[in-house]
């Protein structure tokens, strides 16, 4: 009897730390909106790898005291071309999706719907609707990313939010399995 009691305790504890674990690595989005289409569409659901870029937290030495980043990813930091899941600040509970397009220390800038990066014009393949927008050149300050949905003309992005900073970045959008059609990696 008490050998199976011992089983069943020891099933239910490894059943909740696998539940803990995946729940604290992946989340599922539902895109909202049209501002990345063609890549995503409306009610898309995707998931979302939120250990690729998780934040480890440090206590900065006497050299570094004055830093302003306090912790490093736990594998990368998010780079150009990524799709990222984001909150804003005033609005936590709702998930973003958009492009990386400028890191720290890049120089952005748009002319008539074409970006910029660090003076070189990015090659977009995947932008369906480029818009005439302009943004003066704008450095990416430490620890803030600058993004831009495909869709240009319908996205509420970096060109409207400001920079987004590492805080608020949840994951890497990482596959997408709803509508089933659309199975695959982002």
């Amino acid at each position: 009897m008490r050998s199976f009691l011992f089983e069943i305790l020891e099933t239910i504890l490894l059943a909740l730390a696998v539940f803990l674990i995946v729940r604290t690595s992946i989340q599922t989005v539902r895109v909202d909106g049209l501002s990345m289409d063609p890549t995503l569409s409306h009610g898309q659901y995707l998931i979302v790898n939120k250990l690729v870029y998780f934040n480890v937290p440090f206590l900065p030495s006497k050299e570094h005291i004055d830093s302003e980043n306090r912790s490093f990813p736990l594998f990368h930091y998010p780079s150009p071309g990524d799709l990222i899941v984001f909150h804003l600040s005033d609005a936590p509970d709702r998930d973003l999706v958009k492009r990386v397009i400028g890191v720290p220390g890049d120089t952005v800038r748009l002319v008539n719907g074409f970006v910029y990066v660090n003076d070189r014009l990015l090659q977009e393949p995947y932008v369906a609707n480029r818009g005439s927008s302009f943004v003066s050149p704008e450095i990416i300050r430490p620890g803030h990313y600058f993004v831009l949905g495909d869709n240009r003309v319908a996205s509420s992005d970096s060109r409207d939010l400001g920079q987004i900073p590492q805080t608020n970045i949840v994951g890497k959008a990482w596959l997408t399995f709803w509508p089933i059609a659309n199975f695959g990696t982002l």
